[in-house]
């Protein structure tokens, strides 16, 4: 399946982005975990000489990588940053031995030298303010929502005395601290 969608040229990943910093990024871990184990075929392919297939393994660990180029979160980027790393120490396994032909060796080159990292870190980076900005402006609408739900009980409650001195100072810090630019 992962050789099948490695040629597809865009994907998504099914984030909950309304979950701000809370989004689960499930498919991060089953990727990296996918490409260790295409790393690890490739690996096993070597030792039983067909170089040909374990070839294979090693561009389809980097398109693997390649998956989370528009990746929006910065963790995001840094695993595939890490599949890069996998996917290139399957290929230094065949470079140890000198197994791979000059064919294979050209068709690497060509998937490294396609390698650019700086749009999707400042996709990512921009993405992660923008994600900062929406939290900010969560705390900000909760807090007001925080204090009319303590003001509908009626003092009925005991909220601890930290709660109540972090309530207060939430609801007396001006918006402006954080918005400030």
């Amino acid at each position: 399946e992962f050789e099948a969608a490695s040629d597809l040229p865009h994907n998504r990943y099914p984030y909950h982005y309304e979950d701000g910093f809370s989004t689960l990024l499930m498919p991060l871990n089953a990727m990296k975990s996918a490409t260790r184990s295409v790393a690890l075929r490739s690996a096993a392919r070597l030792t039983q000489g067909r170089t040909a297939e374990a070839a294979s393994d090693v561009v389809l660990a980097f398109r693997l990588g390649d998956s989370l180029q528009e990746d929006p979160y910065l963790i995001g980027q840094m695993v595939r940053y890490s599949c890069d790393a996998i996917a290139l120490h399957a290929l230094w396994e065949g470079l140890i031995d000198h197994r791979w032909s000059d064919a294979q060796l050209a068709r690497f080159q060509d998937v490294l030298s396609r390698r650019d990292y700086a749009p999707g870190l400042v996709r990512a980076i921009e993405c992660e303010r923008n994600i900062a900005g929406y939290e900010l402006e969560r705390i900000l609408a909760d807090r007001f929502a925080r204090l009319q739900q303590l003001e509908a009980l009626g003092g009925n409650t005991s909220p601890s005395e930290l709660e109540e001195i972090l309530s207060a100072i939430s609801f007396l810090m001006p918006d402006g601290w954080f918005r400030q630019k």
